[in-house]
């Protein structure tokens, strides 16, 4: 199968850490969105949103966004470990689907790193925005109390929200020093030697070749 991804994108990053912790063979190929390729009648094609990531299975059938592909992966696929919860362990299951859906609808749905890498808005303007974007990181900070994972073994939990609070602490420096839950545990997956391989990583944890672009670290989050 091949994967279409680009090294800036968080959400082309949740697939490849994916797809690593399941071990499964793919052809990576780099889409050039600063071009506009991903806008290009032959990509359109394929994945009529233009956007990454994307995945074109031998078989030819297409999926794209994100959660979808790990989704529809993790359903039809043996190789690997086991990313969810077995049905049997109702506590951990019950957790797996409620963080997963939670994440989708309250940790930040509106994009504030969009707000600030293409809307060009200010920590001033986005005042209110980050002010509950903070609290509710404090909500995930609580929900790790006792946990070293958001729902029993590492999950696709872990791998969906891992891009995101990475994006904020390399891009906009959120600061978790004061949540000692989220930050053990942030800093337990990036010790994942699947996390170090992803290119997403190495490039937004280093900031190499993100000076002057829109992916520019900027003090918004808290710490300079």
């Amino acid at each position: 199968m091949k994967f279409y991804t680009n090294p800036l994108s968080n959400n082309s990053f949740r697939v490849e850490l994916y797809l690593k912790e399941k071990g499964l063979e793919y052809e990576m190929v780099n889409v050039a969105l600063m071009s506009g390729e991903h806008k290009k009648e032959e990509y359109l094609k394929d994945f009529p949103r233009g956007q990454v990531p994307g995945l074109k299975l031998d078989s030819g059938e297409t999926l794209y966004e994100s959660c979808a592909i790990i989704d529809f992966l993790e359903n039809t696929t043996t190789k690997g470990p086991a990313l969810k919860p077995p049905s049997s362990d109702i506590s951990n299951s019950a957790l797996f689907y409620t963080r997963l859906h939670e994440f989708h609808q309250k940790l930040d749905p509106a994009n504030i790193f969009g707000s600030v890498a293409f809307g060009k808005k200010t920590k001033e303007e986005l005042k209110d925005r980050i002010e509950k974007l903070e609290n509710e990181v404090d909500n995930w900070d609580k929900y790790l109390e006792g946990r070293k994972f958001f729902a029993g073994e590492f999950s696709i939990v872990d791998i969906v929200i891992f891009p995101l609070i990475a994006t904020w602490v390399f891009g906009l420096t959120l600061d978790l020093s004061t949540r000692p839950n989220l930050q053990e545990w942030f800093d337990s997956v990036s010790s994942r030697e699947t996390v170090k391989g992803c290119v997403w990583y190495q490039q937004w944890s280093t900031q190499e070749g993100l000076k002057g672009t829109p992916f520019e670290r900027k003090s918004i989050l808290g710490k300079e």
